[in-house]
């Protein structure tokens, strides 16, 4: 999104960065002489919930500040160069909200079972049936803990994050000066520079975090490779 916004020609400067005790970035440019400022604070990420899990935002709070800034900013300044295309650290959150809200949901519903057989439980005591009902409470309790079987935190985000870094090996071709062609074998010094990026370890075997932290390094060579591109061709006209 920013090296669209740099390559408009619309952003007359950039500059972001993040306060000292790192409660909130910023993020502004310039627009037909105008300056344009836009900010997220580490308050309004723990208001939304951001902060609470295991993740980049307990990991990398200053630079998801950022990104979260200049996502606000450029959504806002630039809507007519982006038309509503959003940001990858954006959308993930997103994502994450939405497999929460799922999670929520089941919980609901096995919470629901269990009160009700717990009521049941206690009626049939009332009427003398202790032994009978003792043993339905049985099948409850193991209900109790079902979300457990499907507790993948990033199951739905890793196949997006895995896919979009194949879809960035063209720029990272680029950036690390091999020749790419998508209809010829990969050339033997991308899988060497790749192997020095990941560590030997596929992205199928990586930690979530691990995966993460692959994507934002990706994404940052992308957009450097971009914004060189950039400066090259203003350069030669």
């Amino acid at each position: 999104a920013l090296a669209l916004v740099l390559k408009s020609g619309l952003c007359g400067k950039f500059k972001e960065w993040v306060t000292e005790d790192g409660s909130a970035a910023y993020c502004q440019s310039w627009r037909d002489g105008s300056e344009y400022t836009q900010y997220f604070t580490l308050a309004e990420a723990e208001k939304a919930g951001l902060t609470s899990k295991k993740g980049p935002w307990q990991e990398y709070p200053r630079r998801q500040l950022q990104m979260r800034a200049r996502s606000w900013h450029l959504r806002d300044t630039y809507p007519d160069v982006l038309c509503g295309l959003g940001i990858a650290e954006e959308a993930i959150d997103y994502a994450r909200a939405q497999q929460d809200q799922k999670q929520q949901q089941q919980e609901a519903q096995v919470t629901s079972v269990v009160h009700t057989s717990n009521t049941k439980y206690q009626n049939d005591t009332a009427v003398g049936q202790c032994k009978d009902a003792a043993t339905t409470t049985t099948a409850p309790a193991s209900l109790g803990q079902q979300p457990e079987q499907d507790e993948k935190p990033d199951s739905e985000i890793r196949p997006i994050i895995i896919q979009r870094i194949y879809g960035l090996v063209p720029v990272l071709c680029r950036a690390w000066g091999i020749k790419y062609a998508a209809n010829e074998p990969m050339q033997l010094d991308f899988f060497e520079r790749w192997n020095d990026l990941t560590g030997g370890v596929t992205m199928d075997e990586m930690t979530d975090e691990q995966l993460q932290t692959l994507y934002e390094i990706v994404i940052e060579t992308k957009n450097e490779q971009e914004v060189k591109e950039l400066l090259g061709d203003e350069s030669k006209a």
